[in-house]
């Protein structure tokens, strides 16, 4: 009769160790936290770029071309970090970096800019909210070397104005359709040297025209316009 105690103690102690191990095998993993971010390189003499995230090579993204406006892509990224390192590196060590807190599920972009001997590195929160679907949602990037002061018109209407380097605007509705883009520095550029593109906006769609170059810029160095699609 004494051993009956000892075989309830033994049963219970296997019942209760066996029920532990079965929760810690079964306990589902903890899901990675994400955030959506696009790399674009509008600095003027990187031919290509190398995008890090968290002192890491941001896979699928590497040598990001200049002026690759058709290759932009949104890239999923951890952000267990509370203030992450981004930067953008290119033969011979990092052309340009800063830290960012990122948080789950929201886009990001980062713009690559100046020259390679005064880079630049622009990151910023992409907001796609709001406005009429019947519109269009453009925002503008001078991502030059040295040009201050930019005026951004869509058609005969001013759009943004007083944009310097490094400068990224928020989204603004714009109507859809063919539209005349022009930029400008109003203080010192004549008829002759302003830039002038022709784009098509499509209703309800966000888009991004990043301005880059030099003014005596010559071959990829010259001032254009690159219109990239973001959603």
């Amino acid at each position: 009769m004494k051993k009956l105690p000892l075989l309830l103690v033994a049963a219970f102690a296997l019942f209760f160790f066996s029920s532990c191990t079965k929760d810690a095998t079964t306990v589902a993993p903890v899901s990675k936290h994400r955030a959506s971010i696009m790399f674009v390189n509008g600095c003027s003499g990187a031919a290509t770029v190398n995008p890090y995230f968290s002192g890491k090579a941001v896979t699928g993204v590497s040598s990001v071309n200049l002026f690759s406006n058709s290759g932009y892509v949104y890239v999923d990224l951890d952000t267990l970090y509370p203030a992450t390192p981004i930067a953008f590196n290119r033969s011979g060590g990092t052309l340009a970096s800063t830290s960012y807190v990122c948080h789950d599920d929201v886009h990001y972009s980062a713009f690559a800019g100046g020259t390679t001997t005064a880079p630049t590195i622009s990151f910023v929160e992409d907001i796609f909210s709001g406005g009429s679907g019947s519109n269009a949602h453009l925002r503008f990037v001078n991502l030059t070397g040295d040009v201050n002061n930019v005026t951004f018109k869509v058609e005969n209407d001013i759009i943004f104005s007083a944009i310097d380097p490094a400068q990224v605007t928020a989204f603004t509705e714009v109507s859809a359709g063919e539209k005349t883009f022009t930029v400008y520095d109003p203080d010192h550029f004549d008829a002759s040297q302003r830039i002038y593109a022709l784009r098509k906006l499509e209703a309800g769609k966000f888009y991004t025209v990043i301005y880059t170059g030099l003014l005596d810029g010559a071959g990829s160095n010259y001032l254009q316009l690159t219109q990239i699609t973001n959603l």
